[in-house]
């Protein structure tokens, strides 16, 4: 008789809490109709008699705002199990590979003033600012060649399906100097390598013209 009960009451339930008072679409309804399923079958109480294993125990519960505030919460249940928030997978070798040529790509395209591979590989902000230091410098030349990075490591990270965020400490030699449209050296030199360590944050954006996410260079720090 209570199992007779339930299940009348559970289409009554399941009628008023799933209603999305409009149209669905069929990906729509069955995922309601996944979350209904697992509503009846997780929060009826279902169980065994201690006196008879073959008749199920149920418990009924009183009116519908008991119901709507079991829903609720089961709800919450669900969508912290959800919660995009998340970690998820983090390949750190293939990130950290991929980080090291992008350092040398980028410092190359701001010694030879490529402001189409800049835009590709920075975020908007931080391109702005090579954008305007490329354009004000005039005769002016920035060489950075990178001998080779010889030190990196994450400093820190957030890994997370809302951000993905990775700062990397790189130690690397390279040659830095300034000269101008004719060659002459103005600052730095052109034979000594230095040894430089800097935080480069990378965190992941979509590249302009594109809706692919990829990881883009935030900002870069001294050390």
């Amino acid at each position: 008789m209570n199992i007779v009960i339930l299940l009348v009451v559970v289409i009554s339930v399941y009628k008023l809490l799933f209603s999305n008072f409009g149209l669905m679409s069929d990906e729509e309804k069955r995922k309601q109709n996944d979350i209904a399923n697992d509503f009846i079958k997780n929060v009826t109480n279902t169980g065994f008699n201690d006196t008879d294993k073959n008749e199920k125990k149920v418990v009924i519960f009183g009116n519908i705002e008991e119901y709507n505030k079991i829903y609720k919460n089961y709800i919450n249940r669900v969508n912290k199990q959800k919660d995009p928030a998340k970690k998820v997978d983090f390949d750190e070798t293939k990130f950290m590979k991929s980080a090291e040529k992008a350092i040398s790509m980028i410092m190359d395209a701001f010694s030879e003033k490529r402001l189409d591979v800049l835009e590709k590989m920075l975020v908007k902000e931080l391109f702005q600012i090579f954008k305007n230091k490329i354009e004000n410098s005039n005769d002016l030349i920035y060489k950075v060649v990178v001998i080779s990075v010889i030190d990196k490591s994450i400093e820190s990270k957030i890994i997370n399906k809302k951000n993905k965020t990775v700062a990397l400490k790189v130690t690397t030699e390279q040659i830095n100097y300034i000269e101008n449209t004719q060659g002459e050296l103005i600052s730095g030199s052109k034979d000594k390598v230095i040894k430089i360590t800097e935080l480069w944050t990378f965190t992941q954006g979509q590249i302009k013209d594109s809706q692919e996410y990829v990881w883009l260079l935030k900002s870069i720090n001294n050390v």
